[in-house]
């Protein structure tokens, strides 16, 4: 009698256990798709900014080509390009060393 509770415990104790691991894979993979949706957002905010200096440096190669160029605006447009490649990069850089 003795023994079959001895093993009615061991048994309930596998059983929690097993609950306990199975917990802690289920957490693993959420924080695991958590980390993998902020890699996704960060890289699709990679491409919004690539293609928005894309489009800055097609406005300014438009715009040299007009005889009436600002080049005040010029040199604001090239600031702003020259600190979105700069912000692109150090993500980049971050991202390789993930």
């Amino acid at each position: 009698m003795m023994a079959e509770v001895w093993n009615i415990l061991a048994n309930v104790a596998v059983v929690l256990g097993a609950l306990f691991a199975f917990s802690q894979l289920k957490d693993m993979k959420r924080e695991a798709q958590v980390k993998e949706g902020q890699r996704q957002q960060e890289q699709e905010q990679l491409k919004r900014d690539l293609d928005d200096a894309k489009k800055r440096i097609a406005k300014l190669e438009d715009d040299s080509q007009d005889l009436q160029i600002d080049t005040a605006e010029i040199k604001k447009d090239v600031k702003h390009i020259l600190a979105a490649l700069e912000k692109i990069e150090a993500k980049i850089d971050k991202q390789q060393e993930c």
